[in-house]
């Protein structure tokens, strides 16, 4: 796990291709928009092998301010890759929400990189319990 030390450490940090959301199957599916080249990476380093991702979100929280961040953070088991995505939790609740009622999270290449909609990789989340208490630290932070 990556650790953020400073205020510009985490601003910098920041995911900056952006979230979306996409029906699939008839369900809300949260996804991470990547360059191309990263993108490229991950298919690289995954096609046609067996792999487990273990996915764990970090939750940057300080009591005193009413900002919340999440560090999405994905290892890809026995392939040696790891990810990171630091998002604006405050902005983004309803992306975590359909994060818990899928149990899935996508990343796809971002529009910009004449990305047509074919190539998307899911993820299966097992671990609801961690997304719902993230859901449940931010809700608290936007009622302040």
């Amino acid at each position: 796990m990556r650790h953020i030390s400073s205020e510009k450490d985490l601003l910098e940090s920041l995911h900056k291709e952006g979230l979306t959301i996409f029906t699939y199957e008839g369900r809300k599916v949260p996804c991470i928009y990547v360059s191309q080249k990263r993108y490229d990476e991950i298919i690289g380093n995954t096609f046609g092998k067996k792999f487990v991702v273990d996915t764990i979100l970090n939750i940057i929280n300080d009591p005193a301010k009413p900002d919340v961040f999440v560090d999405i953070y994905m290892n890809f088991l026995n392939l040696g890759l790891e990810q990171y995505f630091l998002v604006p939790a405050n902005d983004n609740l309803e992306f975590f929400e359909a994060m818990a009622s899928s149990a899935l999270i996508a990343i796809a290449p971002e529009p910009s990189s004449n990305f047509d909609g074919q190539n998307i990789f899911m993820i299966q989340l097992p671990k609801i319990d961690a997304i719902e208490n993230a859901i449940s630290i931010i809700k608290s932070k936007l009622t302040r």
